[in-house]
């Protein structure tokens, strides 16, 4: 479905004239849809939009049956995964004769809102996906998107955007795709160095004795990951030094400054119906920082109030009372949805950049950019405005910053889409929205 606004508060489906298509499907799990992100990686002023299907067709063929005999106990389920790439041609892992088309597709936008398909044009093979969540991020810092995409069986994979007109996979030589079922994720500077890190959420298994059971086939055990970038695109995994493996069966996440003290803690929604033995009261988790980035983060979702053990989703960070904190909002599967409101000390201050475009009306709300905040004390806070991440969500495309009790802001620049110069706001004040306008204006 693809709901066009009527603009007097009704929609009509166009996804049929508009080429938003997809080939039907009778794949054993059916036709599973958790991904939709709109970007523009090609920077042509519209945005284009990644579906992603979760579709375990790989696992069914040829080379996915010569894995499993060659390697009948692995380890971990990248194992068989790497294994299975190795042995089939080119690294095309063939599908099964029953597994049916796969339906992730990379549609383009022509700039009047009407798609077609540049899948295979952008070099995409996302059928070699177990897709759950992608994102455009520039993680190599030549101005960019890059796709990072999350995926079951440890098939997570990041492409390289080569100029806007395809991508190139580098998954391996940025080190990483070492997560054995990668299924939410968030894009963000997590150490203050000014390069996008790499959060994904996975499955580790909370049994009494602590010790992982017997392996059940493709269910990996060794939870999430950290990638810290480099600041060239390739990664180092901080995931156990930073405490942050263990979060259960994990699906959505988000980065932020809950507290509104310039550090960003972690939080994450898991559970899984089918397993209460070993899954059972699985709440959120919240992990704060220390006094130092490579020191291990703390749990504190229970003093927090996050109590909930339903099994969550969703997961969205958004200030929904306008107080000048973030909230939480979850969507649980087969509950509803809960709304924890964040009661943050209200002597700290915060900024919020939102951006207009009006001379872009393909992409007003300048998706892609990369925004820095630079306060008077205290190092830079840069951010990337986008809309995707988490899990089966779509994120509001601003960044908010916590500056503490003495926050002031020195400057604020924007890197618009495209960009290589920022465009600056000196001394904004600080406790507002701050909507910066690229023909230079700014509203509070």
């Amino acid at each position: 479905m693809l709901y066009v606004s009527n603009c007097d508060g009704t929609f009509r489906d166009e996804a049929a004239t508009r080429g938003v298509t997809l080939p039907l499907t009778d794949a054993q799990f059916g036709a599973q849809g958790h991904g939709a992100t709109f970007a523009d990686p090609d920077h042509d002023g519209d945005l284009d939009l990644l579906v992603l299907h979760w579709d375990a067709g790989i696992l069914t063929g040829a080379a996915a049956e010569a894995a499993r005999n060659a390697i009948p106990d692995p380890t971990s389920v990248c194992d068989t995964a790497n294994t299975m790439r190795s042995l089939a041609p080119d690294g095309v892992v063939d599908r099964g004769p029953t597994a049916g088309p796969n339906r992730s597709r990379f549609l383009r936008n022509d700039g009047t809102g009407k798609f077609t398909d540049a899948t295979a044009a952008m070099g995409l093979r996302l059928d070699q996906i177990v897709a759950f969540t992608g994102d455009f991020v520039d993680v190599t810092g030549d101005g960019w998107e890059d796709l990072l995409i999350t995926g079951d069986f440890c098939t997570s994979r990041l492409y390289r955007n080569e100029a806007g007109q395809r991508f190139v996979d580098v998954t391996e030589s940025a080190g990483v795709g070492t997560d054995e079922n990668g299924m939410g994720s968030v894009v963000r500077d997590l150490n203050g160095d000014g390069h996008p890190d790499w959060f994904i959420t996975g499955i580790s298994l909370p049994t009494r004795s602590g010790q992982c059971p017997q392996r059940v086939a493709n269910l990996g055990c060794s939870g999430n990951r950290m990638y810290i970038n480099r600041g060239d695109g390739t990664f180092e995994d901080g995931t156990e030094s930073l405490g942050v493996r263990h979060g259960w069966w994990g699906w959505g996440a988000a980065v932020e400054d809950f507290g509104n003290d310039g550090r960003l803690s972690i939080a994450m929604t898991n559970g899984y119906l089918g397993n209460a033995e070993v899954f059972e009261d699985d709440p959120l988790r919240l992990w704060i920082p220390g006094a130092r980035f490579d020191e291990p983060v703390i749990e504190a979702a229970a003093p927090a109030g996050l109590i909930s053990t339903a099994r969550g989703h969703a997961l969205v960070a958004f200030d929904a009372d306008g107080d000048g904190d973030l909230d939480l909002l979850v969507a649980n599967f087969g509950d509803a949805p809960v709304l924890y409101r964040n009661d943050a000390p209200t002597d700290r201050r915060w900024i919020t950049i939102r951006l207009d475009d009006p001379t872009t009306p393909g992409n007003r709300q300048g998706v892609g950019a990369k925004a820095r905040v630079t306060p008077t004390s205290g190092k830079p806070i840069i951010g990337w405005i986008s809309t995707s991440g988490s899990y089966e969500t779509q994120r509001l495309a601003e960044l908010h910053v916590g500056l503490g009790e003495r926050g002031v802001v020195e400057r604020v620049e924007v890197w618009w889409p495209g960009s290589t110069e920022p465009q600056v706001v000196e001394r904004p004040d600080v406790d507002q929205v701050l909507v910066v306008t690229r023909s230079g204006e700014t509203q509070g």
